[in-house]
């Protein structure tokens, strides 16, 4: 069966930590979840995989592996087809995810729709943490209240200064 090749190269940016995004995307069992054209990857061993697309499958080898930064495979046998994931930190909770992956055309086409799935899949299962248990919740607009008293203290939302006391009338 010859299979037309082609070359894409993607990048999204994800709300994650690097080694959250790392370790997502070297789940590779777990891509027919968020890559729509794969149908199932096994693991054969530690660096072996195989993947099994509509209509053609193969036997993929992993490259390389650079904790929080880096994982590259190549196909062994059927269309030739290679892949490199790099993450980049852009701050503690964000990070830039790049693609770069060249293949048969139904995997290369489904690329661009892909790794928004990713993203929102990653984003969902792991949001972003609130402030400590021990610390203070953050005061934007430096108001306090003291509900007791029915007193507003600082600036109130209509930008009033000032104690109010009672009821608004």
């Amino acid at each position: 069966m010859e299979t037309r090749g082609a070359a894409v190269r993607r990048t999204v940016e994800i709300a994650v930590p690097a080694h959250i995004a790392y370790e997502r995307i070297c789940r590779i069992e777990e891509y027919p979840l968020f890559r729509h054209q794969v149908r199932e990857v096994s693991a054969l061993s530690d660096d072996t995989l195989r993947w099994d697309l509509p209509g053609e499958s193969f036997t993929a080898r992993l490259d390389a592996r650079e904790q929080d930064r880096l994982l590259r495979w190549h196909s062994v046998d059927g269309p030739d087809c290679t892949e490199t994931v790099t993450i980049q930190p852009l701050s503690p909770q964000r990070c830039l995810v790049t693609a770069e992956l060249s293949g048969p055309a139904t995997m290369v086409d489904g690329l661009a729709a892909d790794l928004p799935e990713f993203k929102r899949r990653v984003e969902h299962d792991h949001p972003p943490v609130g402030h400590f248990v021990n610390e203070r919740p953050p005061t934007f607009n430096r108001h306090r209240s003291n509900w007791r008293e029915q007193r507003m203290i600082g600036r109130t939302s209509t930008g009033e200064r000032g104690a109010r006391r009672g009821p608004a009338a």
